[in-house]
């Protein structure tokens, strides 16, 4: 069904060669809302965990911003004081 050259037409005619196998009509149809239910909950899935690692991604970025403001921070002070230790 996902392939390039997927024709629809003969997707159907396969499936019901004669009007005797249109009798499975209803199971046929029944099978194809399931498996939409099941992509839909897949997507559905994917979206949200999409999204719970980009709040993740902005927070780790946030925390590595802080980190690197303090270590900033910290090489200040060290450069002060070596400069007041060579007066």
């Amino acid at each position: 069904l996902d392939a390039e050259n997927f024709n629809a037409i003969d997707y159907i005619n396969r499936q019901f060669p004669n009007e005797a196998s249109l009798g499975g009509l209803g199971l046929f149809i029944n099978q194809l809302k399931a498996q939409e239910h099941d992509i839909e909950e897949g997507i559905k899935n994917a979206v949200r965990r999409q999204a719970a690692f980009g709040r993740r991604a902005k927070a780790d970025l946030g925390d590595a911003k802080l980190a690197i403001r303090e270590l900033f921070e910290r090489i200040k002070a060290i450069k002060s004081k070596a400069e007041q230790s060579e007066e």
